[in-house]
């Protein structure tokens, strides 16, 4: 396929390979990459060790959300912005179990119900229920996190969180956040096309990135492959667990996407024939929970278990894959999407490789959700 293009020294013709690609689409959109907001889905909004009786604020899908734990423990999560005259909740001050408004005091139970304002009897003992007050959520604790529910109330099933059972090592799990710059989507396909761990991080040799994967089967709205590389480094994980960083091992890479909030990934080594020495570690699960602040902005929770312990310090560890790793793929999907917004071509921009059908099917998986999220509305 032949395509021509005009430069300063004249007309330059050049030839478009015939490659494998995941679709074929010649007017595709730049905006397919910008994933719609689901609202009926489960979101991380905090680490669960992180909520006590202080007033915190997230933004989540637009609107921002207080949350808190009551006396008894139980998370409360509601509507940050007063009914009265939309002052941030998350300013006020809790009173038992209720919240209080730092502007005029109204006050809310942990449903949202209003039960005091100004001009009210001050009587704790027979609260009236005002005719308004602020939306409630769905909130449950599961693995390390807190998970909220922003769609339909009825809809809310625990049993749908997609968090699996992960190793039980608290010498070797660390819990971290990033804040991304990016539609949602974009880290989606970053986790799931780990063919830039060469070039982004430069973790993995050639060979490694040169071994395509395989889909696996996956739930409905998830998508999951598979790979084995023969031979490979072990590197980065062997030097946070004691191994040799130049050790080869047989490796299994895998991912597993689940609607738009949840990746779950894992590295599964073993020894070369004829080497008898374990492998440390021999598995490294690691999960990231994508909640989309808004359209272009997105919270990113991560939690990383290894199989053998960390030879070092977890705060050294934390800052290693938090500061330092994923800071870089902050910057990539930081620079692709203001590339995105800048956008003024039209007709097909871009070119999917055998990597990108996992992102690409993701990408169709998320908008039908939202076709059905809409309908059902």
């Amino acid at each position: 396929m032949e395509r021509v293009t005009r430069t300063g020294r004249g007309t330059q013709t050049f030839v478009i390979p015939e490659l494998p690609i995941a679709e074929r689409s010649d007017d595709a959109p730049p905006q397919d990459c910008i994933a719609p907001l689901i609202y009926n889905a489960w979101y991380v909004i905090a680490l669960s060790e992180e909520v006590d009786r202080t007033l915190r604020v997230i933004k989540v899908l637009n609107q921002p959300l207080v949350y808190y734990r009551t006396e008894a423990g139980e998370p409360i999560v509601l509507d940050d912005r007063c009914s009265h005259r939309r002052y941030p909740l998350s300013k006020g001050r809790l009173k038992g179990d209720t919240i209080q408004c730092g502007y005029h005091g109204f006050t809310y139970e942990k449903s949202g119900q209003c039960i005091w304002a100004p001009g009210m009897p001050v009587n704790p003992g027979n609260q009236t229920k005002l005719p308004f007050g602020v939306r409630s959520y769905p909130a449950v604790e599961k693995g390390p996190w807190l998970w909220v529910w922003m769609g339909e109330p009825a809809l809310a099933n625990p049993a749908d969180i997609p968090l699996p059972e992960l190793l039980d090592r608290p010498d070797a799990t660390i819990c971290g956040y990033k804040m991304n710059p990016c539609n949602y989507m974009m880290i989606i396909e970053n986790l799931l096309d780990l063919s830039h761990l060469h070039f982004v991080h430069d973790a993995v040799d050639l060979d490694h990135v040169s071994t395509p994967p395989s889909e696996v089967p996956a739930p409905d709205n998830a998508v999951g492959w598979s790979k084995i590389v023969e031979s490979t480094e072990v590197a980065l994980a062997a030097n946070l667990c004691g191994g040799d960083p130049k050790r080869l091992a047989r490796q299994q890479d895998g991912a597993f996407q689940y609607g738009p909030s949840l990746c779950y990934g894992y590295q599964r080594r073993e020894p070369l024939a004829g080497d008898n020495e374990p492998i440390k570690p021999e598995l490294m699960e690691i999960v990231h929970a994508m909640t989309p602040v808004d359209e272009r902005n997105t919270h990113q929770f991560f939690t990383m278990v290894m199989s053998d312990p960390f030879v070092i310090d977890k705060a050294e560890v934390q800052h290693i894959i938090q500061d330092i790793v994923f800071e870089q793929d902050v910057d990539v999907v930081r620079d692709i999407q203001t590339y995105v917004d800048e956008e003024t071509r039209t007709g097909r921009l871009e070119f999917n490789m055998i990597y990108d059908r996992f992102g690409v099917k993701m990408r169709k998986i998320l908008d039908d959700m939202k076709k059905r999220e809409l309908a059902e509305a």
